[in-house]
């Protein structure tokens, strides 16, 4: 505590505080995409990254939310709550690297500004089922953006603390919103049962936790409403200055506090040096409640943040200047009086002092654990409950940790040799999209396109180009339609299927047995009059760009690619595992990318054409025959 502000004052409960939930954040985070990467060698870095971050972020918001309602139910919890505005901050942070590594992985080096296609892409508002997933992240974290960056006590008192409060009691909506986002994005891709089953056991817990918690504050303001009932009833109390008869002398233990409910507000009564002060109990920090509090050195010590205030006068010690209204304490026949009309914030009042024959058979009061923050002794027997709280904490973040871990799937073999830059030579051709005719390991220069019994279709391979980030090479290639090129790329290849990211614009090659032999193994393979059901996917990220690279949390990247000329494939799973993914072209050779946004990652039945050159499936079909088989 200071009477200026400062950015933090350390001390040894801090570090303390700070250097564990630090240290296991950061374990986390290394344990979870460590875990990713090596259980699942095709997952890409990003993705592990950003399930790493986004799972930690969820299961630190359900513990932030739980330590309150755990301090209401027991005060050893208390020492937790000290300085959870640093645990908001931080779970805030990895929050950001989830949304910061997801907006990049799916929204970047497109044909849209990042921030426009996250608010624009990724569904439709139409359908539930179909409502963009990410908009709700986005919002949540904001609310937590606003939260972190107004934690310091600076903003507290300069937006005034009911204004403080209800900014920071949007942390509900937040969560409120997390769960959205989880709900319609990754949950609706993996359906089993470890993700449901933490999420579901989040939702049930906190719940649980703050029905509980009040169910215990109800039955505290119930006692005390039926006590100044009984008084009002006996005629003890009333208005204009009535006393309210509100417990015995001997209830009320020296140095502590007891909380009561008068008139619908709550007062905290204290015995300090054979005195008995009332006063709010809402301490003007945050609210807590002063009643739970204890007198140390004099004062009324808030038990959540320490705060202090003089019992007579509910003033802060100077050179602090807030103030706390107090009520006027009668003693009478061993029995507490309370005027329930309050007096004005950090009103001087006259303590009653009770007499020898006020107060008979006293009990003492018990040893009772008492934490304030910033002292530098902590009471052993709250160490050590505390110290058996954050290692439950710990289990419980990783138990969750390793269930989400456990549900990770599936990532099918891919690979994106980034970095990896090789120079090709080849046949280009632009239609239906730029591909690049290339020679298999050992055949001859002028083997390329020989239509002569020695090198058959099957010995040229067939290469998609396209430029980088989310970009199809129709730009690059232009004007370069059958000849032979040479070209730089790195290689992004599932299976058989193989595409080519260029790093610069092909040029001709010096080879002329190439240009002359370049139509010659182009012949097309007719298959007939297909339907086929499955999901549209942008090629790039499927064939190992990104990994996953289909499904609900896919849609809105499939977006930005298709509609920067990515090729467009239908991916198609049958029941025994095997997959098809032609190439979706239209009838009439021309690409289909823009005509299609509407059904990416959503199942689809499309009629068409089925052919096969070489290696490469070709579904020539029109947008008309492209038929969503969800609602709209």
């Amino acid at each position: 505590m200071s009477v200026g502000y400062r950015a933090v004052g350390w001390n040894r409960s801090k570090r303390l505080y700070d250097g564990v939930l630090l240290g296991a954040t950061l374990s986390y985070l290394v344990l979870f995409a460590g875990g990713m990467l090596a259980l699942y060698p095709a997952v890409t870095l990003e993705t592990a990254v950003i399930r790493a971050a986004g799972s930690c972020a969820l299961l630190l918001l359900h513990v932030i939310l739980a330590i309150g309602p755990l301090c209401r139910l027991d005060r050893r919890f208390l020492p937790l709550l000290y300085n959870r505005r640093h645990l908001g901050v931080t779970m805030f942070a990895v929050a950001l690297l989830h949304g910061g590594f997801a907006l990049l992985q799916y929204h970047a080096l497109g044909d849209s500004n990042p921030l426009v296609s996250l608010l624009t892409t990724g569904g439709r508002w139409s359908v539930v089922s179909e409502w963009p997933f990410q908009p709700f992240g986005a919002a949540a974290l904001l609310i937590l953006f606003l939260m972190a960056a107004t934690s310091h006590d600076f903003w507290l008192v300069n937006l005034t603390a009911p204004v403080w409060k209800a900014l920071h009691m949007a942390v509900y909506l937040a969560w409120w919103l997390v769960l959205v986002h989880v709900g319609l994005g990754v949950l609706q891709d993996e359906v089993g049962a470890p993700l449901a089953l933490v999420l579901g056991a989040g939702v049930v817990l906190l719940c649980a936790l703050h029905l509980l918690a009040a169910a215990k504050e109800h039955r505290v303001d119930a006692t005390s409403n039926s006590a100044a009932t009984s008084a009002a009833a006996a005629g003890q109390g009333g208005a204009d200055g009535a006393l309210l008869d509100v417990c015995a002398v001997d209830e009320l233990r020296e140095g502590r506090g007891r909380v009561l409910n008068v008139g619908g507000e709550r007062v905290a009564l204290f015995r300090t040096g054979g005195r008995v002060a009332a006063l709010s109990n809402a301490c003007q920090h945050q609210n807590g409640p002063l009643g739970e509090g204890r007198i140390q050195d004099g004062c009324i010590v808030c038990p959540w943040h320490g705060y202090q205030y003089v019992p007579e006068s509910g003033r802060s010690p100077p050179p602090f200047t807030e103030a706390v209204p107090t009520y006027r304490v009668t003693l009478r026949g061993g029995r507490v009086l309370l005027d329930p009309q309050a007096c004005a914030p950090g009103t001087l009042q006259v303590l009653p002092v009770i007499a020898d024959g006020e107060a008979t058979g006293k009990r003492p009061a018990p040893d009772e654990d008492f934490f304030v923050g910033y002292l530098p002794a902590v009471p052993p027997r709250l160490v050590r409950f505390v110290q058996r709280a954050v290692v439950g904490v710990l289990l419980v973040m990783l138990g969750g940790g390793a269930l989400l871990l456990a549900g990770q799937g599936p990532f099918r073999g891919s690979r994106f040799e980034f970095g990896d830059v090789g120079a090709w030579r080849g046949v280009l051709h632009e239609s239906p999209q730029p591909l690049l005719e290339v020679r298999r390991p050992g055949l001859g220069v002028t083997d390329l396109g020989s239509s002569g019994p020695g090198a058959p279709a099957e010995l040229v391979s067939r290469y998609l180009l396209v430029a980088p980030g989310k970009h199809g090479a129709q730009a690059l290639c232009a004007g370069l339609d059958g000849q032979a090129v040479a070209l730089h790329g790195t290689l992004v290849y599932r299976g058989g299927q193989v595409m080519l990211e260029l790093a610069e614009r092909p040029v001709p090659a010096s080879e002329a047995q190439l240009g002359a032999a370049a139509a010659a193994d182009g012949a097309l393979v007719a298959l007939g009059e297909v339907e086929l059901v499955g999901q549209i996917v942008d090629s790039k990220c499927y064939f190992g760009v990104m990994n996953p690279a289909e499904g609900t949390s896919h849609r809105a990247c499939a977006e930005r690619c298709l509609s920067g000329g990515i090729p467009a494939l239908l991916r198609v799973r049958a029941a025994d595992g095997t997959e098809l993914t032609p190439l979706l072209t239209g009838r009439d050779g021309r690409a289909l990318n823009l005509q299609l946004l509407d059904r990416v990652a959503v199942p689809v039945r499309v009629r068409g054409a089925l052919e096969r050159q070489g290696e490469l499936l070709l579904l020539r079909t029109e947008p008309a025959d492209v038929v969503r088989l969800v609602p709209r």
